[in-house]
């Protein structure tokens, strides 16, 4: 108790003193580790601690466009953004690279030219190859040929490309699925794609939503996640306040089609949620999504979180952090009732701030579920970030001390300091091994002196449980068991990859001396992965790591 009211007497302090950006508090609770940020308005690239040190820094040559992501082989990857003129709206990109530890430059591609452009995301998946959201654009005669009613001189659309890196600046787009393949509209009898679009939730409307005629952006896909067990992409559309999961099982062949894949759909859309209106199901009192970003999925059993900007939100503007669980797929499609919109209903979570206004970000913007449970939220305008426990308790704030124009001194106020989204990472995150992590000084000038403790990640071994839990095999294949004390009832075991993102989940489960669970992963899961044992609280009762082969 007494260190809390010095932790809290001591961030009165900071305040008291004008404090304006880096550490503003780290209380008891708050995860430990490593947080990554590409100041939007910045060439570099940070990691920090949770004590607000630098810990490493990327030089680039270009401002983020947008995403950085650091991956398990240590490498940076980065998207930039290199002003092509022809695309000229929030989250242009243009360029891919990885960076090493020091910098240097160990693949660059561009996707830049009169006719496509990478923005705003890209990731890396499980085989190596890389992933990235392209706008496409098509000439206005294109677009009304396709159905589409009213539009400026040309219109945007989407595509998702799966790049096989070649050399150090070339690649293979061995994979592809392109919006404009999967269209229906009801305003021309004429025209070949021309159907009723409540009977086709699985297509895109091309009048959907209004053209922002100024830059023609159709859809405005904003962030990208894969979920390698089902082997599915799921991405959100900023534009008309939805999420869209698809088959990445297919050949490209296949995904510009109706048929084949996993799902038998070919690259038909699997699931969409957050405004049914956008397919005839639903009203405006139906939707969900307020020009949201950062979708990801943060649980085995189908959980996804969201930031949802909350810009046009009826009422008032604000954002909240929000998760929703899909329905559980039948026969590798989730099941849609004739006439009905796709399930959830609701949200299962919504974190609103309070006061509710205090957190809005009217672009970018992002949340991530730690290993704690604890969610961290960055809200991208202010760049400013936050964790929260699952009450909404705030445990940590920080914010990006580097704006347009310079790095500001503590007391400065910032002007232009947006960030895309924050990343965390453990201290046991594969990219981090073996790298020099000894704390420096904050990144802004003049810091604030204060205390401040980032212990490691604490990982309980079953040494340490005096034998009552043991995981073996450690390293394993596929397969391993897990042995727990019998006192443990209607607790719930989880699996993730050193990310976070979740490969296996049981529920309500029990144990006895002579039964222990057996977890099988499909998939190809290779490296460290976590395995989180919870009492029926939701507490953390037993975490420890074990190495897939």
């Amino acid at each position: 108790m007494n260190k809390l009211l010095s932790l809290l007497f001591c961030m009165a302090c900071l305040q008291a003193q004008a404090q304006t950006v880096g550490l503003f508090y780290n209380l008891p609770g708050a995860e430990s580790g490593y947080v990554l940020f590409a100041p939007g308005q910045s060439d570099t690239t940070y990691l920090i601690d949770k004590c607000g040190k630098k810990i490493h820094q990327w030089a680039s040559s270009l401002h983020p466009g947008l995403t950085v992501n650091l991956e398990e082989d240590g490498t940076l990857l980065r998207c930039n953004n290199v002003n092509n003129g022809q695309f000229p709206a929030g989250g242009s990109g243009g360029n891919i690279e990885k960076l090493g530890w020091d910098s240097e430059v160990l693949w660059s591609y561009d996707i830049a030219d009169i006719n496509q452009c990478q923005h705003h995301d890209a990731i890396q998946l499980p085989n190596g190859n890389i992933m990235a959201i392209v706008w496409e654009s098509h000439t206005k005669t294109d677009a009304q040929a396709n159905g589409r009613v009213t539009m400026g001189s040309k219109m945007w659309s989407e595509k998702i490309i799966e790049i096989q890196p070649v050399g150090t600046d070339s690649g293979v787009i061995v994979w592809q699925w392109r919006a404009w393949d999967h269209l229906v509209q009801d305003a021309d009898s004429l025209k070949p794609n021309y159907g009723v679009v409540a009977d086709h939730p699985e297509l895109l409307n091309i009048n959907m939503g209004e053209l922002n005629v100024s830059t023609a952006d159709w859809l405005h896909f904003n962030s990208l996640d894969y979920n390698a067990a089902l082997d599915q992409v799921m991405v959100s559309s900023h534009e008309v306040c939805e999420v869209y999961i698809i088959d990445h099982s297919t050949t490209m062949e296949e995904a510009a089609s109706h048929s084949g894949g996993n799902s038998g759909r070919g690259g038909d859309l699997l699931y969409r949620w957050g405004n049914p209106q956008n397919y005839g199901r639903g009203t405006a009192a139906d939707q969900k999504f307020f020009e949201q970003h950062n979708l990801r999925w943060i649980s085995a059993d189908g959980q996804v979180m969201v930031f949802n900007n909350g810009v046009g939100r009826p009422g008032n503007d604000y954002s909240t952090v929000e998760t929703f669980t899909l329905p559980a797929m039948i026969d590798n499609n989730y099941p849609i009732e004739p006439d009905s919109a796709f399930k959830p209903t609701a949200q299962d979570w919504i974190y609103t701030a309070n006061p509710p206004l205090s957190l809005f970000s009217i672009v970018q913007g992002g949340a991530q579920r730690l290993p704690n449970g604890n969610t961290l939220i960055c809200s991208g305008t202010e760049g400013e970030f936050t964790e929260i426990d699952a009450a909404g308790t705030l445990l940590w704030k920080y914010v990006n001390p580097v704006d347009k124009t310079h790095i500001l001194s503590q007391g400065e106020t910032p002007f232009l300091n947006d960030c895309f989204r924050a990343m965390y990472y453990p201290s046991y995150y594969p990219g981090l091994a073996g790298k020099i992590l000894t704390p420096g000084a904050p990144i802004e000038v003049n810091p604030d002196t204060y205390d401040c403790d980032n212990f490691p990640t604490a990982v309980v071994t079953a040494e340490v449980m005096q034998d009552e839990i043991s995981v073996y095999p450690d390293p394993f294949i596929n397969t391993f068991s897990i042995h727990l004390p019998a006192t443990l009832q209607d607790g719930s075991l989880q699996v993730h990859d050193i990310m976070g993102r979740p490969l296996y989940e049981a529920k309500n489960i029990s144990f006895t001396a002579h039964t222990d669970p057996v977890i099988t992963l499909t998939g190809q899961h290779k490296g460290m992965l976590i395995v989180t044992v919870r009492d029926k609280e939701g507490s953390c009762f037993f975490q420890t790591t074990v190495i897939a082969q």
